[in-house]
């Protein structure tokens, strides 16, 4: 996150351990002092990483498999090696790139039978954390959620509420790891202003079954937003592979 070594932050633990700001449990964990878990800062976002993950999806997109020049990607994005390095091992995690041993970053060409995987495993995941957060959702939130799902505008917001306030700790460890990419891609899609309003109508269908406590409706609803999202790909890799 910080783009540093391991040294440094085992450091900063263990004057914060000793200052008494932090704890550890009998499990091993950090929380903070009172045993609270902090929650995460921020990314600390660098300039050229949006640059980068752009590069490495458009060549995703286009079904190449080639393999990054380190060297070369810093000079163009602007990057040190060891920061370039750091951020191409977070890429690898969240699955778009493969790191192979002596030979550096190969790209992993993004098709759209990856796309349908992905939604499929999603829609399951996402239903599951709906009904286990079922009691625990933030009504008021919800209902700002959806004041901001206008024809013009999307608020994506509710979809990580539920998956916070399940509790489901693999879940959420799903969307942070994979989550990213995707929500690259769908961005990338650049969806046309009827598609963004489909969208909209679709999130304010699913808050306003949750809000009248319709659960059922709620899920229904959920499940077509995520289906109709494999269209809007579909559409964009066609364009691309043209």
């Amino acid at each position: 996150r910080y783009g540093v070594s391991l040294t440094p932050v085992r450091r900063a633990v263990s004057s914060l351990l000793a200052e008494g700001v932090l704890e550890r449990t009998a499990e091993g964990r950090l929380v903070a002092a009172g045993g609270v878990s902090p929650a995460p800062p921020p990314d600390i976002p660098r300039p050229w990483e949006a640059a980068l993950r752009r590069e490495v999806l458009e060549r995703a997109l286009r079904g190449r498999d080639d393999f990054l020049r380190e060297e070369a990607l810093a000079q163009r994005v602007g990057a040190g090696r060891t920061a370039l390095r750091a951020s191409l091992a977070r890429l690898a995690t969240g699955g778009w790139l493969e790191h192979v041993p002596r030979r550096g970053w190969r790209v992993r060409p993004l098709r759209r039978g990856d796309v349908a995987d992905y939604l499929a495993v999603r829609e399951r995941l996402e239903l599951l954390a709906l009904e286990q957060a079922s009691g625990r959702l933030d009504r008021a939130l919800l209902e700002e959620i959806r004041a901001g799902n206008d024809p013009s505008h999307l608020d994506n917001r509710l979809h990580a509420h539920w998956v916070e306030r399940s509790g489901n700790r693999f879940v959420a460890e799903f969307f942070a790891r994979s989550g990213p990419l995707f929500d690259t891609l769908f961005d990338y899609a650049a969806p046309e202003a009827d598609q963004v309003a489909a969208m909209a109508a679709q999130h304010r269908a699913i808050v306003d079954a949750l809000l009248a406590g319709d659960r059922e409706g709620a899920s229904s609803a959920l499940s077509e937003h995520i289906r109709a999202q494999e269209g809007i790909v579909a559409a964009l890799l066609a364009r691309l592979r043209g």
